[in-house]
């Protein structure tokens, strides 16, 4: 399941919009059912839904979390899965790029210190506006390692 949202009222919402102009979009991407590995065909279209939100707003910024209750099948057990999430989501993400021949946006990942495990956080940008989400990720990973 893949859900784009506003992130109205959220902290870092506001502070995005009321500081820097920008709107955040949350990306949410759920295994909702199934044990198999999610198809290169469905993680184009998912990737193409993420394209068109992002361009559709010239001040937007996705903003994806990497969750780790959920299991996936993954290839390499020796990571743990928001980890192999975060990698995954950096693939997708470099490849649409690559693929639509895309050089004006950059990742910003976020990797906060957990109590098990790390966490995982990616921004999405224009580079026009890298300076100002780097300054949210800052704040981001100081909020959550306190």
């Amino acid at each position: 399941m893949l859900c784009l949202s506003s992130e109205d009222g959220q902290l870092l919402a506001v502070e995005a919009r009321e500081r820097f102009g920008l709107d955040i979009i949350s990306i949410e991407l759920v295994r909702i059912s199934g044990k198999g590995f999610t198809s290169i065909r469905t993680l184009s279209v998912i990737e193409q839904i993420i394209a068109d939100a992002f361009k559709s707003n010239p001040t937007s910024v996705l903003f994806y979390y990497c969750d780790f209750l959920n299991p996936i099948p993954s290839t390499s057990k020796t990571i743990p899965p928001q980890k192999y999430r975060s990698r995954l989501f950096s693939l997708m993400c470099q490849r649409y790029l690559s693929s639509h021949g895309i050089h004006d946006i950059s990742e910003v990942i976020i990797e906060v210190d957990g109590l098990d495990e790390p966490y995982f956080f990616h921004m999405i940008c224009r580079n026009e506006h890298l300076p100002r989400v780097q300054h949210l990720a800052a704040h981001l990973k100081e909020d959550f390692e306190k």
